[in-house]
C-alpha cells in the first residue's frame, strides 16, 4: 500500500472514531435524561405537526419531538417555520397551541408554570374567567413588566417587532404582580363576531360552505378588507366589502390553521382608518354521514306503489348520531319523516311514485351544531327514467391560446347527448384555475345563452376557467361539464422581413436604380419600406403590397434601408437592422445642367 493510500485509511478511522463518540455521548446525556424519574413532566406533547424539536436546559443539542413524550422543567421547544405543537400541561385541562417559527422556554416553581416567550406566537387555551376554569398549577408569563397571570384566561400572545409580548385576552381576565385585573390587553376598537379563536369552525369538504367573519366598530364610511394567511407573515388580501355598510365578509377555505386580520379605509380617501386585532382561525373537517342507497338522482321504475324504499348509508369514525330527514320539496318545508337514529345505518318507508329529497346530518362531540350533507334527489315512477344529459367541451382553438389585440375574449364551446331537453344554458367564468377538488373563487362572469356556444370579455391577459350548467323548462339542473381552462394572450407582432439576399451590403446599379427583394410575411397585409442616408436621416418612406421594388435616382454614396410588415391590425413589426446600400462613384446619374443664368 502507498503512502496516499495509508493517509486516507487513517482519515478515515479518525473521523469513524470521532463520530462513534460524539453519538455515544449523545445517547448516554439522553438516556441520562430520560430517566430522570426525580423530576416529574409538567406537560405532554398531545399532537405534533412537521418539524418540533426540544432541548433540556442540562443539554446543547435539539432533540426531535415526538407525540406523547413528556415535557419537563426548563425546556425550549422550537418549531420549524410549518411545525406546530399542542401542550397539555399535567394535572390541568390548560393546553397552549405554538405556532410555527416559535420558541418557548417552558419553567416551574413551586406551584406555578411560568412561560418565557422567546420568538413567533401561541395560544393559552382553558380559562373563562370563572371560578372552575383553568385548573391546576398557575399559569405565567414572563415579561418586561413584570409576571402575568393567565391562569383564568384564554388568550393569544405573540413576539412584537420592538422585542416585547403583544398579549390578546379573548376570554377571561389576567392579572399583574400587583395584583390589579385586566380584561383585555391591546384589544383593538373592533369587536370580531365570528369566527371565535377559542374553538374550532366546522366544514363540512363535501357540501363546502364559506366561513362567515362579521363585525362591528367601524364607521359607517369604511370599506373593509379580509386578510388571510397561513402564518401572521404572510397574511394576504381576499376579500372586500362592496358597499360601506357591509358588517360581514364570506370565504371559502379549506381544513387548516389561518390567520387574518380587518382593515377598514375611508371609502372617499382610501386610507387606512383602522384594522382589528390579529385573529386565529382553526377550520376542522368534520364530515356527514355518506349515503349508500337510494343514491343521488336516481330513477326507480316500479310497478306497485306504494313502494317500499330502503335507505342506507356509512357512519364516518367519530360521529355521535345521525339526524335523518326525507321530503317531497328541496327546501324541507313539508317533511315526509324526520327522525334521530343512534346506531343505525339503513332505514325504510313506503312512498308512492313522485320525486323525492333526502338529507342527513350528524353531530360530533364538542360541536354544538350538527355537519349537515347535501341535499338528494330521487324519484320512483312507473315510467322509464329519461335519459340523462351528457355534456362535454369542443376545443374551437385547438387547443392554442385566444389572441387578442385590444379586447380580450375567451371562446367556449360544448356540445353533448340528449340536448333536446335543454332549455337554457349558464356559462360561468372564473378567472385564474379552478377544480372541482378546491374551493372556487367568485366567478368573473355568469352569463346566460340559448346555444351551446358564447364569448366573453374578459379583463386581459392570463388563464381563465369556465364550467357550463344545463337546465330545463323549469330551470332544474339537467347536468353540468368538467371545468375547463382556457388562456389569453396578446396577439405577437410579425415577424421582420428579410432582404435577398440575407447578408452583405446591397449594391445598386451604374444608374442609380437599386431592384430589392424582400420574403413574404404570413399574415402581412402591406410593407413599410424606410431609405435613410448614412447619417440615419429619413430619406424616402412607401408602402408596398408585393415583395419586391426598384428605387431609382439614387446618387453616388451609402444608404441605409430597411423594412416592416403591417398587419390586419395595422401593427407594425419590429424591424432588424438595417441594411446598407452602395450606389458606385461611377454611376451615369448626373446632375442638371443650367441653360441660363440670369442676375439682377
Amino acid at each position: 500500500m502507498n503512502k496516499h493510500g495509508r493517509r486516507l485509511i487513517v482519515a478515515a478511522l479518525m473521523s469513524m472514531s470521532v463520530y462513534g463518540g460524539t453519538y455515544y455521548w449523545y445517547k448516554a446525556s439522553a438516556t441520562k435524561f430520560d430517566k430522570n424519574v426525580d423530576t416529574k413532566p409538567v406537560a405532554f406533547v398531545s399532537t405534533v405537526k412537521e418539524d418540533v424539536t426540544r432541548r433540556p436546559a442540562s443539554r446543547l443539542i435539539w432533540q426531535m419531538l415526538d407525540q406523547g413524550e413528556p415535557l419537563y422543567p426548563g425546556e425550549a421547544i422550537k418549531t420549524s417555520n410549518k411545525g406546530e405543537i399542542r401542550i397539555q400541561f399535567a394535572e390541568s385541562d390548560r393546553y397552549i397551541d405554538l405556532d410555527p417559527d416559535s420558541l418557548i422556554v417552558i419553567s416551574m416553581n413551586k406551584n406555578e408554570i411560568s412561560l418565557d416567550l422567546m420568538d413567533g406566537s401561541l395560544f393559552v387555551a382553558g380559562g373563562d374567567g370563572s371560578s372552575n376554569s383553568g385548573n391546576g398549577p398557575a399559569l405565567t408569563l414572563n415579561s418586561a413588566k413584570g409576571k402575568v397571570d393567565l391562569s383564568k384566561a384564554t388568550a393569544s400572545l405573540s413576539k412584537s417587532a420592538s422585542g416585547g409580548v403583544d398579549l390578546q385576552v379573548i376570554k377571561g381576565s389576567v392579572k399583574t404582580d400587583d395584583g390589579k385585573e385586566l380584561k383585555g390587553i391591546n384589544q383593538s376598537a373592533i369587536q370580531i363576531l365570528s369566527p371565535q379563536q377559542d374553538q374550532p369552525t366546522i366544514i363540512n369538504p363535501d357540501n363546502l360552505e364559506p366561513v362567515i367573519f362579521s363585525w362591528k366598530g367601524f364607521p359607517s364610511n369604511t370599506v373593509v378588507s379580509l386578510w388571510i394567511g397561513s402564518s401572521r407573515k404572510d397574511l394576504k388580501e381576499v376579500a372586500v366589502t362592496k358597499t360601506t355598510n357591509m358588517s360581514s365578509l364570506d370565504r371559502k377555505l379549506k381544513s387548516g390553521k389561518y390567520f387574518w386580520k380587518l382593515v377598514g379605509k375611508d371609502s372617499v380617501t382610501q386610507k387606512t382608518i383602522g384594522e382589528s386585532s390579529l385573529q386565529r382561525l382553526e377550520v376542522a373537517a368534520r364530515y356527514a354521514p355518506a349515503i349508500v342507497a337510494p343514491e343521488a338522482e336516481s330513477h326507480q321504475k316500479l310497478e306497485k306503489f306504494p313502494a317500499n324504499v330502503q335507505f342506507k348509508w356509512t357512519r364516518p369514525e367519530g360521529i355521535q348520531n345521525i339526524h335523518f330527514e326525507l321530503s317531497k320539496d328541496e327546501s324541507f318545508k313539508t317533511k315526509i319523516l324526520s327522525q334521530n337514529i343512534e346506531k343505525e345505518d339503513s332505514i325504510s318507508q313506503n312512498l308512492p311514485a313522485g320525486d323525492y329529497y333526502w338529507r342527513l346530518s350528524g353531530n360530533y362531540q364538542g360541536l354544538s351544531k350538527p355537519v349537515v350533507g347535501r341535499v338528494n334527489k330521487f324519484s320512483l315512477s312507473n315510467q322509464p327514467e329519461k335519459p340523462k344529459v351528457l355534456l362535454t367541451w369542443l376545443d374551437p382553438n385547438q387547443g392554442k391560446p385566444s389572441y387578442f389585440v385590444k379586447e380580450a375574449k375567451t371562446n367556449w364551446a360544448w356540445t353533448g347527448e340528449h340536448l333536446d331537453q335543454v332549455k337554457k344554458w349558464k356559462l360561468i367564468v372564473h378567472q385564474g384555475e379552478v377544480n372541482s377538488r378546491s374551493p372556487a373563487s367568485e366567478p368573473l362572469s355568469t352569463t346566460e345563452h340559448v346555444k351551446p356556444v358564447a364569448d366573453v370579455t374578459v379583463p386581459g391577459a392570463g388563464v381563465y376557467t369556465a364550467v357550463v350548467e344545463a337546465y330545463d323548462e323549469k330551470g332544474k339542473l339537467l347536468a353540468k361539464t368538467e371545468y375547463k381552462t382556457q388562456e389569453t394572450k396578446v396577439l405577437p407582432l410579425l415577424p421582420s422581413p428579410e432582404f435577398e439576399p440575407k447578408s452583405g451590403d446591397l449594391k445598386a446599379n451604374n444608374d442609380g436604380k437599386l431592384p430589392i427583394q424582400w420574403e413574404k410575411v404570413d399574415g402581412a397585409k402591406e410593407y413599410n419600406l424606410s431609405l435613410k442616408d448614412s447619417t440615419g436621416k429619413e430619406l424616402r418612406k412607401s408602402k408596398f403590397t408585393s415583395t419586391s421594388t426598384a428605387l431609382v435616382n439614387l446618387l453616388p454614396g451609402q444608404y441605409q434601408i430597411d423594412i416592416a410588415a403591417i398587419d390586419q391590425y395595422g401593427r407594425e413589426s419590429v424591424r432588424k437592422p438595417a441594411r446598407v446600400v452602395v450606389v458606385p462613384e461611377m454611376s451615369s446619374l448626373k446632375a442638371p445642367k443650367l441653360k441660363k443664368v440670369k442676375v439682377n
